[in-house]
């Protein structure tokens, strides 16, 4: 959500959420070498978090397009997250509410890094 928001801004916020992505795959690796996973495996692993990760973001960003983003979401979010329907209903809640608050969260402040919720 974080980085849907961010391709809203100019180059500088496009940048961040490259290095959003950058920085979280980077740890992932980092994570997998330390688990001892070796090396021939790991950029099979990364790819496929990278695909699962792209997957659901591509899913979310068709479920706000729809008409009935909840519904959609849920729908989105039992096939990929949780097949748990009230579960999954609730997540759908959940991020339709975290994309609101990051809506309109102002971009000086997006790029800063304070979120909506920082105070809480």
């Amino acid at each position: 959500l974080v980085m849907r928001r961010l391709r809203d801004f100019d180059n500088d916020g496009r940048a961040l959420a490259d290095g959003v992505y950058k920085n979280v795959f980077s740890s992932f690796d980092h994570a997998l070498r330390e688990e001892g996973v070796g090396d021939s495996s790991i950029a099979r692993k990364i790819r496929k978090m990278g695909e699962e990760f792209f997957g659901l973001a591509r899913a979310i960003d068709g479920a706000f397009d729809e008409d009935d983003a909840t519904n959609a979401l849920t729908r989105s979010l039992v096939k990929n997250v949780n097949s748990d329907d009230m579960k999954a209903r609730a997540l759908a809640d959940w991020v339709q509410a975290a994309e609101r608050a990051l809506s309109v969260m102002a971009e000086a402040d997006a790029l800063a890094g304070i979120a909506p919720w920082s105070d809480a």
